[in-house]
């Protein structure tokens, strides 16, 4: 009777168990975020990872069986028996696709080097500014946390003295933890990533590269001492949800394990 009880209450445990499985994405994504930061801070050019959630399965598979046997002889039952099984089968999975877009990963990288070192990795053939500006507007750095909300620390040196929170952040021996009272930027660094891998443009426009485009000579050569940025109107669509302001915070040497 138990037995087939539990059976007829099969579709309660899908119910549960999507809860259950609903609040591991914001587990999952924020962990790849806080890993993200802990391997640019121990190197600025670390290439950040992100694989985002597409679709989740949950399988609950419930089974029963009984059974009775006798056993007699001419004149009496010799035996009886009665046999009971039951089981349970719960499969529980995510689908998972990896960001490979070079544009969008340098993006990103670039998002993670502004909120570790407050700056953003501008070179000759890249301008992680323009990349930005062209991706959130002339305010980005409004959009992104700025240094000071986050802890770096060697595995087992710096976590058991200060309330670390319920992400840590891992990259070899390098570890992050969000210092209380600064949830908040981690919530917003977290959209900026999610925003960054999801984002269309009107008109079907490409996503920006920051790639600086030289003019060249007739013969192919690099024109030296000038360099032209694209001028097109690239507009995303829809905007950013932007926290309260901030002040700017400058990241002290002790919080970096590389100070350069």
């Amino acid at each position: 009777m138990a037995i087939a009880s539990c059976a007829g209450c099969t579709h309660l445990q899908p119910r549960k168990r999507t809860n259950q499985q609903l609040r591991t994405v914001s587990e999952v994504t924020q962990q790849q975020i806080m890993d993200n930061v802990a391997k640019v801070a121990a190197n600025e050019n670390g290439w950040p990872d992100y694989s985002r959630l597409s679709s989740g399965v949950i399988q609950v598979s419930d089974n029963a069986g009984a059974s009775l046997g006798f056993v007699w002889d001419a004149r009496t039952i010799v035996s009886e028996t009665l046999g009971l099984s039951g089981g349970r089968q719960v499969s529980e999975n995510w689908t998972t696709n990896a960001v490979t877009d070079p544009d969008r990963l340098r993006a990103t990288w670039a998002v993670y080097h502004y909120t570790v070192y407050g700056d953003v990795p501008n070179n000759e053939t890249y301008n992680a500014d323009e990349q930005l500006t062209q991706i959130f507007g002339v305010d980005w750095r409004k959009q992104i946390p700025a240094p000071g909300w986050f802890k770096t620390y060697r595995e087992h040196d710096y976590c058991e003295r200060v309330e670390c929170g319920c992400v840590i952040g891992h990259a070899c021996d390098c570890r992050t933890c969000v210092l209380p009272g600064h949830q908040q930027d981690l919530q917003q660094l977290t959209y900026a990533i999610i925003y960054i891998d999801s984002v269309t443009f009107k008109d079907k426009m490409p996503f920006p590269n920051g790639i600086q485009q030289r003019p060249v000579k007739a013969d192919g050569r690099p024109l030296m001492g000038s360099s032209s940025k694209s001028e097109t109107d690239i507009s995303p669509i829809g905007k950013l949800p932007t926290g309260p302001a901030r002040e700017t915070y400058t990241i002290p040497n002790t919080m970096l394990l590389n100070p350069r």
